[in-house]
């Protein structure tokens, strides 16, 4: 994922933005949810498999609730 890849539809751009601003993701975080977000906004088919880890307080559950 680069940091310039933007979904096609405009509305989802902003929706992923948004919920990355209400959860107050960091930039770890939030790259690791635009993965996901953007995989399926974009509907490519391909199953997407990912490990996030870390150790405890690094917010890998607070990814996973924006998820």
């Amino acid at each position: 994922l680069t940091k310039s890849f933007k979904p096609k539809d405009p509305a989802n751009a902003a929706m992923i933005e948004e919920i990355v601003d209400h959860f107050s993701l960091n930039t770890e975080q939030e790259r690791a949810f635009k993965i996901v977000a953007n995989h399926v906004v974009e509907d490519s088919g391909d199953q997407l498999r990912m490990y996030i880890g870390g150790m405890a307080g690094t917010g890998k559950s607070q990814v996973i609730k924006a998820l």
